[in-house]
């Protein structure tokens, strides 16, 4: 006998916690290019690479926000946190003040043979195995990136050393990650596990901005878990990274946002 799950309805009703309030306690306006980084390691990287400076109207000193000027284009660099409820708060609320493209950046567990450590990857969609992605949209297997502006990553200098065609598990849980899941995960095509990014594209897909997300990879989850986070190769993958989404700027600033519906 088969019980239906009643939360898992479609989200549906007016929001009783409105992300636009933001703009009631800071003056902080937000670049319609964001970074937005789920680790400090990379938020420190991305911001030396940028040559940033910190905002110092946003409001959140935990998750600090910094942007910079590229060739002319303003861009957001904000740390989110890790895990997809921690993103969506600070994702959330940098829409509210003008964000409209986004691109995650993280690490990621390998529990593929094709995929190894210090390998940067571009995730083109993300199996739903969280939570948060339920509260944007209904139920379903997976959720997709942005295809202009994946198409706009892998076009450049970032899409020639990336990982290429890459699905990931997005779970809730660092450490309930079990090896029967891990292999039912890779018989459904996954090739990375991370925490972030199939609640990142929900968010993008509900509020109707672009989102992508790329991912260095720290540790492999295949046979037994083993993780290089710290090692020189992954430090060095995190710079490459960082230098390849500098030069992807331009490119991505051009694209244009998606229509309201």
């Amino acid at each position: 006998m088969s019980i239906q799950n009643p939360l898992l309805v479609r989200p549906e009703g007016e929001e009783l916690v409105r992300p636009d309030r933001i703009r009631n306690y800071t003056k902080f306006r937000c670049p319609r290019t964001v970074f937005v980084c789920f680790e400090p390691c990379m938020f420190d990287v991305l911001v030396a690479a940028c040559g940033a400076s910190l905002a110092p109207s946003w409001i959140r000193r935990d998750r600090p926000v910094a942007t910079a000027v590229h060739q002319g284009k303003p861009v957001a660099l904000a740390l989110a946190g890790v895990g997809a409820t921690a993103v969506s708060i600070v994702a959330e609320e940098l829409i509210a003040l003008g964000a409209r493209r986004l691109i995650g950046i993280g690490s990621a567990g390998t529990i593929s043979a094709h995929v190894r450590i210090a390998d940067i990857a571009v995730i083109d969609e993300a199996i739903r195995d969280e939570g948060t992605s339920y509260q944007y949209l209904s139920p379903g297997l997976t959720i997709g990136a942005d295809s202009r502006l994946l198409a706009e990553l892998r076009r450049g200098e970032l899409g020639r050393c990336a990982v290429p065609a890459v699905r990931s598990w997005t779970t809730s849980s660092l450490y309930m990650q079990r090896r029967r899941k891990a292999n039912l995960m890779r018989a459904l095509g996954a090739s990375v596990v991370e925490l972030e990014t199939a609640g990142l594209y929900a968010i993008a897909k509900y509020r109707r901005v672009r989102a992508a997300a790329a991912v260095v990879i720290t540790d492999s989850c295949r046979r037994r878990h083993y993780s290089r986070y710290r090692s020189l190769a992954v430090r060095r993958a995190r710079k490459r990274l960082a230098a390849r989404l500098k030069n992807a700027i331009t490119a991505i600033d051009g694209l244009g946002d998606l229509a309201p519906v």
